[in-house]
């Protein structure tokens, strides 16, 4: 999983809307939840390594949050990569 500060849509929004978020998601409590990674996690989620950027405000925090939740929802393993890259450098 590379470089996402959408994992917990909720959350994010309520640290600050964005217009991509706003377009993309709308406002809906209910389907921000429904939408977000984070709160869709079940016991059938697969081991992944998930990179963030470290010189992202949100993206390493989230990244370390999902990988919590998805280890013990789940019992794999997820390791966080923190990368002091951008989100296109991490993307190429």
């Amino acid at each position: 999983l590379l470089d996402s500060a959408g994992l917990n849509i909720p959350e994010r929004m309520q640290q600050g809307r964005t217009e991509l978020f706003e377009t993309v998601f709308g406002n809906d409590p209910a389907f921000l939840k429904e939408a977000s990674p984070y709160h869709r996690l079940t016991n059938i989620a697969m081991p992944m390594m998930i990179v963030c950027s470290s010189i992202r405000r949100t993206s390493c925090s989230q990244a370390h949050e999902f990988a919590k939740k998805a280890s013990s929802v789940s019992g794999g393993q997820f390791p966080v990569w923190e990368e002091p890259l951008s989100h296109e450098k991490i993307n190429v």
